[in-house]
């Protein structure tokens, strides 16, 4: 047999080729499915006349623990779930500018998050033009005392509906959701600078550990 029969030989059939193509559609239309079937979010929410006080709470306690930071003083503060969430409704409320689609930037409709013992879980819900997307991004605190040097959060999972995100896709969104975060100076400063991270059903302990000795001055929290 010469070469020129082996190579025509070797081609694949039309039949085969159609279907190839038609299996690699079923995957894009599978893959897209997945994209924009919404996870189920089931999150601590304080009772609609409890909202301000909650927010206002939370705000509270995250700034006593960012003034900690910039003092150097050691200082913790217990977060529920509902003041989470209620701070994080305010925070989107008081954001014209986010709640925008602009070309392929996310439009914020609702920021929610969800504390259990074993992990932190947080949704970013929005629309890309017209099509709504949420993301979940699923955390585990680290002990400080197993590496030292690492951030007390670790990212597990980042999905787009029900769609695992992985590579560059990953890398992709997680560099727009470090932008949001970049927005928020005093949120930022908190994640960026905690010590340590005890999770517990509908609660965190957020701890940022200093070198400054005595007591720091501020309000209850």
């Amino acid at each position: 047999m010469d070469l020129a029969s082996y190579d025509l030989d070797s081609q694949p059939s039309p039949w085969r080729r159609r279907a190839l193509r038609a299996a690699l559609t079923l995957v894009r239309l599978a893959m897209l499915g997945l994209a924009l079937w919404p996870p189920g979010v089931v999150v601590q929410h304080p009772p609609a006349e409890q909202r301000s006080e909650s927010a206002v709470s939370c705000g509270r306690k995250l700034g006593t623990l960012a003034m900690a930071v910039a003092t150097g003083h050691t200082l913790e503060r217990q977060l529920s779930e509902e003041e989470l969430n209620a701070h994080l409704d305010r925070l989107l409320s008081q954001n014209e500018d986010s709640r925008q689609s602009r070309g392929l930037t996310l439009g914020l409709t609702d920021l929610a998050v969800d504390l259990e013992a074993t992990r932190a879980t947080m949704y970013v819900t929005g629309r890309l033009l017209v099509v709504p997307l949420v993301f979940t991004a699923r955390f585990s605190a680290v002990p400080p005392a197993a590496v030292p040097a690492a951030s007390p959060l670790k990212l597990r999972s980042l999905h787009i509906g029900r769609l695992p995100l992985l590579g560059p896709f990953r890398a992709l969104v997680g560099s727009q959701m470090t932008q949001l975060l970049a927005k928020l100076p005093t949120e930022s400063t908190v994640l960026q600078h905690a010590d340590a991270f005890d999770l517990a059903d509908d609660r965190v302990a957020v701890r940022v550990e200093g070198s400054v000795e005595g007591e720091m001055m501020l309000p209850p929290g």
